[in-house]
């Protein structure tokens, strides 16, 4: 007992010898005399107090200081000192000192009865009350049962098995306080016992050092009954619940964990799972695993391993499950062959190379993109609803006899062919960025998105009778075209008989239309939808065959009902007129004309109408009658027209309609000319590799690398050593022998995705030959997860990038490397696309980090990427300051 008053003694004078307010109370208590304290009145050691904390500007303690002096308290009376300290508190705002120094200076007599004074000071000492109190709480209660809390972790860590850098840490500081009191008390035994703790204690903490442990229980109760985790190692953790069957568990439950432990204990050492007994479901996601072993769990149904670091995964036994979730970590190889009950797989962003899930029969949702694969067999799974194989290598993919496929995801691949003409329920189809030829979806006319770009489509099949073409110069146009060529009307004409009017097909030859009625009028129309705003043109072939040949007949267009509609007319007699219903309002925008181009009575006419940027010519075989102005459109229905008693054969009907197939909104900011251009790139390695994008350095005859070192322009040759134009990155290597490694590289390089709404900024070089070659800073926020049409290998971000930027790093707020900027929406193209002025502004993209990490996995020669934080609670500019020496200038010619 004597041992612990004498230590808590000397941490109290440890603390009382740094802390202003507290020797300023202490000088108090002895200036007044303290009967809670016992402590008596001592004005010399209230002296000693108020000089400790008046020398650290401490405003009270000065003007105490200035009345001892004055009164001449515990020290030899002296009035120019005690105006001095008067002086000092003043200045500080002590109220009682301003205006005793207001005194002074007027030379006035400023003595007044000194238990005046010391009846203020018990005041100033009930006002500091709570603060003395808080005090005596610390040092009396807080800190030893700290220190005892500090014990228990070094006994645990001896005994249980905690984490090490924990241990080690207590161990510390135990050892250093311990440590400090010895050398005060000059205990001399136990100086050298202590320093060897303390010193065990940091070593413990970063160095590589385990202990035997017993395991230590804990027991979490779910709805089914009680499950006991057995902490093992500070690196793994084996459960074991026996032959029971548990329905559902989750892994970590951070609810019941953040109990115990903190969630940075969690990520670090949450290492190693191995499941004994039989479970059905499991999930371990987002952890930081690196080997999961459920092999010998044939009852799993359902296992969630996402997020994790795992580079294997053995599921040969796992005869029973149905769902699998194993995206995002590093799995090279995936074998599911005897998993035949599988319902769903998700294994995206992986590296697997080859994946056989021929014998999966029940599969209906696969997610396999974003990894390696040379081939993807799906032949046979012909219950497939939903199929995600966006960026692979795959050269050809079967998916005829899928027919209950609705939505499509092979973009980025290698695909030369793709057969989805039985495939009759997809509702979206991301083919982007293929190599397509040709691409028949006739029988696919329930689609809400298709993504078409990027390929080499010369033409394809939309539905029945559409296609779209592409003429010489990349213009393409989407064409509509029925010969009537069956009589059981697949593309569902519009057909009508009663006793006044009629349409029937007759097969080969055309559209038959018959009215019998002098004063009703009658259409039979297609929905073949217009834009008012694109370019269009409609054309028949059509023949008179009996009745009054005075009478009108010919196109109609834009019909929605009988109030709003457009007609181009002729007679047989000669005449044409092209009129309007708007909105229940008749007009004309040409009455009847006679024209000598009408061939008249049977004669066949071909009519038509051209819209040309907003200016619609018609047109009687061949020549053009009349040029008028393009007007908007209700309805989407387009065909034929007839008025009065007359039998008219349409022969065809041919729609045709500008649209864009967007080989691509996105600009690539990087390139001034074909001759000699610039990027921006970043050390990834101190021994001289770099990262930039694969843009930047394509079709490079000579890189030249450019950055500040040690406050010099260093400039030095290199070459590429790995690349890959599929994600647009490359990595290259300094090839110069005057270059020396870096000592090391200060930011981290962090491979998890991060979320909305993250605080960025890039370094980089824009424009150098406008901007100059300083290097230039922004910043900005993550505004998606997702790059361009969804793109899971981007991010979205505000930070406006330039032509130079291309390649540059992307940090967050702690210094952490987070993606390389790539590429821009492109302002034109988009407002082309949409056909209207659309403002876009700081709408930037960058590649996400792990598929760089994944880039140089691959080199032959192991990279060591940079791992450090030292930065992260430095400031912005702090951080700037730094890492600009890191980014580079990458010339190429």
């Amino acid at each position: 007992m004597k041992l612990v008053k004498e230590f808590l003694g000397y941490v109290q004078y440890k603390i009382s010898r740094s802390i202003d307010w507290y020797q300023f109370l202490r000088g108090l208590f002895y200036f007044t005399g303290d009967r809670l304290r016992l402590i008596s009145e001592d004005h010399e050691e209230a002296v000693y107090w108020f000089r400790k904390a008046a020398e650290q500007d401490y405003a009270d303690a000065q003007y105490y200081l200035g009345v001892c002096y004055h009164y001449g308290k515990g020290i030899n009376q002296n009035i120019e000192q005690a105006e001095y300290w008067y002086r000092k508190a003043a200045y500080h705002g002590q109220e009682d000192a301003q205006k005793a120094l207001v005194l002074f200076e007027k030379g006035e007599d400023i003595n007044q009865d000194f238990n005046t004074v010391k009846t203020k000071a018990r005041k100033n000492v009930k006002k500091n009350k709570k603060k003395r109190i808080i005090f005596d709480c610390f040092i009396n209660i807080i800190f030893p049962v700290g220190f005892v809390f500090l014990g228990f972790w070094i006994i645990k860590g001896l005994s249980n098995g905690i984490s090490s850098n924990i241990f080690g840490i207590s161990l510390t500081i135990v050892g250093a306080l311990l440590w400090g009191y010895a050398i005060h008390f000059k205990r001399k035994m136990l100086i050298l016992g202590l320093a060897l703790i303390s010193i065990f204690g940091f070593y413990t903490s970063f160095g590589n050092v385990t202990f035997p442990k017993k395991p230590s229980v804990i027991t979490m109760t779910t709805d089914s009954k009680d499950i006991k985790f057995y902490m093992a190692g500070s690196a793994s953790i084996s459960i074991d619940w026996g032959d029971g069957k548990i329905e559902k568990i989750t892994l970590p439950e951070d609810q019941y964990y953040n109990k115990k432990f903190s969630r940075s204990y969690l990520d670090e050492s949450f290492r190693t799972i191995t499941v004994k007994g039989n479970i059905s479901r499991l999930i371990c996601s987002s952890n930081k695993l690196i080997s999961l072993d459920v092999s010998k769990n044939a009852e799993l149904i359902e296992l969630d391993c996402s997020n994790n670091l795992l580079t294997s995964l053995e599921l040969s036994n796992n005869s029973a499950m149905k769902w699998l979730n194993c995206s995002e970590n590093q799995l090279t190889n995936l074998d599911i062959r005897k998993n035949r009950l599988l319902i769903e797989l998700n294994c995206y962003y992986n590296a697997i190379l080859s994946l056989d899930v021929s014998k999966n029969l029940a599969l209906t949702n696969l997610y396999c993109g974003s990894n390696q694969l040379a081939s993807l067999d799906v032949s046979k799974n012909t219950a497939l609803i939903e199929l995600g194989c966006n960026y692979n290598a795959i050269p050809s993919l079967d998916v005829s006899k899928n027919l209950a496929l609705t939505n499509l995801y092979c973009a980025s691949n290698q695909l030369a062919s793709l057969d989805v003409s039985k495939n009759t329920a997809l509702k979206s189809l991301n083919c982007y960025g293929n190599q397509l030829t040709e691409l028949d979806i006739s029988k696919n006319t329930g689609f809400t998105n298709l993504y078409l770009g990027n390929n080499k489509l010369n033409s394809f099949n939309i539905n029945n009778n559409s296609h779209i073409e592409c003429d010489e110069v990349g213009n393409y146009q989407m064409i509509f075209s029925e010969y009537f060529n069956s009589e059981e009307n697949p593309n569902q004409w519009k057909l009508l008989n009663d006793t006044s009017s009629s349409s029937k097909i007759l097969s080969g030859k055309g559209l038959l239309m018959e009215n019998k009625n002098a004063d009703i009028s009658f259409q039979s129309t297609i929905l073949v939808p217009i834009n008012s705003s694109e370019n269009f043109s409609i054309e028949t072939t059509v023949n008179f065959i009996k009745g009054n040949d005075s009478t009108g007949y010919g196109l109609v267009w834009g019909f929605k009902d009988w109030n709003n509609y457009y007609t181009f007319l002729i007679t047989a007699d000669g005449y044409y007129k092209i009129g309007y219903m708007y909105n229940g309002n008749s007009g004309d925008l040409k009455e009847w004309t006679k024209t000598p181009h009408i061939n008249k009575n049977t004669g066949g006419n071909l009519i038509k109408i051209n819209s040309v940027d907003y200016v619609m010519s018609y047109y009687i075989n061949g020549e053009n009658v009349f040029t008028g102005n393009v007007y908007d459109l209700k309805g989407n229905y387009t065909g034929f027209f007839v008025h009065g008693e007359i039998e008219i054969l349409f022969e065809n009907l041919i729609v045709k309609r500008d649209v864009t197939i967007p080989r691509s909104w996105l600009s690539t900011p990087s390139k001034q000319s074909d001759i000699s251009w610039h990027g921006t790139g970043f050390f990834i390695d101190k021994r001289g590799y770099i990262a930039t994008n694969h843009h930047v350095i394509e079709r490079a005859s000579e890189i030249e690398i450019e950055f500040n070192r040690n406050g010099q322009k260093q400039t030095y040759k290199a070459k590429v050593i790995n690349e890959d134009p599929t994600n647009d990155l490359a990595i290259l290597k300094i090839d110069d022998n005057s270059f020396t490694p870096l000592t090391n590289l200060p930011y981290n390089f962090q491979t998890n995705t991060s979320q909305v709404g993250t605080s960025v900024f890039t370094l980089g070089y824009p424009l150098k030959h406008i901007m100059g070659t300083e290097i230039k800073y922004n910043d900005g926020t993550i505004t998606s997860r997702t790059g361009w049409n969804d793109d899971p290998r981007n991010y979205q971000v505000s930070v406006p990038i330039h032509s130079g930027n291309s390649g540059g790093p992307l940090f967050d707020n702690n210094g952490n490397l987070i993606g390389i900027t790539c590429s821009i929406l492109d302002e034109d193209n988009v407002s082309k696309e949409l056909s209207r002025n659309v403002q876009v502004q700081n709408v930037s993209y960058a590649v996400k980090s792990s598929y760089l990490n994944i880039l140089a996995e691959s080199l032959p020669e192991k990279l060591n990427l940079p791992r450090d934080r030292t930065i992260a609670s430095k400031t912005r500019e702090e951080k700037i300051e730094i890492l600009k020496d890191y980014v580079v200038s990458i010339n190429v010619r």
